[in-house]
């Protein structure tokens, strides 16, 4: 794999933003790598060097904006971490919404969920680090795993279907959850060493 140096890095991101910008105008699913090329003045060479098809610009939009997010958390809290997500789909709801659309729920939630998992991962081992976690590590997984898609689906309801009143509201119940999340853990401790 050829390491990327900046000039392409900066021709992802100006065929990323011809992206962004056309998904204002019309349906994802009808721009075509003609149109971004056009728009870019560059030939279907330089796209196909660096992307195999939309689809895989797509995902480097989102893989590149999330992972901004995703870093940035480790000097943030929890609440800030959410903050800059809910910020994040406000400012893309037109592109989150397009690929919604066009791609279905579920593969949006194939996008950002391995983030999710990685950053909640994180919080939550730092937040158990006196417990000992390695003796259920398939439960803590399970916790991580379920508690990934939950914000994932949450994410997805506020922008999609405004289930919940609004971002506050949810970012409080979130952390409502997490709070909970090591005193689940502990419990599940105490049985596996009970024998229960």
């Amino acid at each position: 794999m050829r390491k990327e140096d900046k000039r392409n890095k900066n021709t992802k991101l100006k065929l990323a933003n011809a992206f962004k910008k056309l998904a204002k105008e019309k349906p994802i699913n009808k721009i075509t790598v003609n149109d971004l090329v056009t728009y870019c003045h560059v030939n279907r060479n330089t796209f196909y060097y660096h992307f195999e098809d939309i689809y895989a610009l797509i995902s480097f939009i989102f893989n590149d904006e999330v992972a901004k997010i995703m870093d940035s958390f480790s000097t943030n809290s929890l609440e800030e971490f959410l903050n800059d997500i809910f910020l994040y789909v406000e400012k893309n709801k037109h592109l989150i919404s397009s690929v919604y659309n066009t791609f279905g729920r579920d593969q949006l939630k194939k996008v950002v969920y391995p983030y999710f998992y990685k950053t909640l991962n994180t919080l939550i081992t730092n937040d158990m680090q006196d417990l000992n976690i390695d003796a259920c590590s398939g439960f803590k997984d399970f916790v991580i795993d379920f508690y990934s898609e939950g914000v994932a689906s949450s994410i997805i309801n506020y922008f999609r279907e405004n289930k919940i009143a609004n971002k506050e509201e949810i970012i409080k119940y979130l952390l409502t959850l997490h709070s909970i999340v090591p005193l689940i853990v502990k419990k599940k401790l105490s049985e596996e060493k009970s024998g229960i």
